[in-house]
C-alpha cells in the first residue's frame, strides 16, 4: 500500500522561509558583511526569509528553483563518487569546474525568473522558455551540442 505524502506541500511556505533563512544566515555568518555580529545576521537573515515568505512570487520563485539545485547537487555527488572510485577526485578541486558548476545554478535561476517573472522579461525570453518546454528534444539536442563544443574545447586546449 502506497504511502500519500501530498498533504506535504501545505507546508511550502514553510520549506521556502527555512530554506532562505539558512541560505541568507550561513552566507552572511561566512561573508561578515555585517561585521560578523551572530544576532544582526540572524535578524537580517530572519527579516529576508519573512520577505520572501510573504510575497508570492518570491516564494514561488524559490520553490521552482530549489528542486533543480537539489538535483543538480545530487548529480554532482554521483559524479564525484564515481570519479573518487577511480582515484582522481581532485578535477573537481580545480577552478574551472567551479565555473562550470556556478553557470549551470545561473542558468537555473535565470530560467526560473523568466517563468515565474515574465512581465520583467521580454517576449523573447518568454518565447525562448516556451520553445525549451514544448520542444524538448529540439532544445535537448542544442544543449548537447553545446556541451560537446565546451567538451571539445577543454580537451584540445590540454
Amino acid at each position: 500500500m502506497a504511502v500519500d505524502i501530498s498533504g506535504l506541500s501545505y507546508f511550502g511556505p514553510v520549506y521556502t522561509f527555512l530554506f532562505v533563512f539558512l541560505v541568507v544566515y550561513a552566507l552572511l555568518l561566512k561573508t561578515k558583511i555585517l561585521g560578523g555580529v551572530m544576532w544582526i545576521d540572524l535578524i537580517i537573515a530572519l527579516i529576508i526569509a519573512a520577505i520572501f515568505s510573504t510575497f508570492a512570487s518570491a516564494h514561488e520563485y524559490v520553490q521552482s528553483i530549489v528542486p533543480w539545485v537539489a538535483v543538480l547537487l545530487v548529480i554532482l555527488f554521483l559524479i564525484i563518487l564515481l570519479v573518487s572510485i577511480g582515484g582522481k577526485p581532485d578535477i573537481f578541486l580545480k577552478p574551472g569546474f567551479l565555473v562550470i558548476f556556478v553557470i549551470v545554478l545561473i542558468i537555473i535561476a535565470l530560467v526560473s525568473a523568466v517563468k515565474i517573472f515574465p512581465s520583467i522579461f521580454g517576449s523573447s525570453w518568454n518565447s525562448l522558455v516556451y520553445f525549451a518546454e514544448h520542444q524538448a528534444k529540439i532544445f535537448g539536442g542544442i544543449v548537447l551540442a553545446i556541451i560537446a563544443i565546451v567538451v571539445a574545447w577543454v580537451v584540445v586546449k590540454k
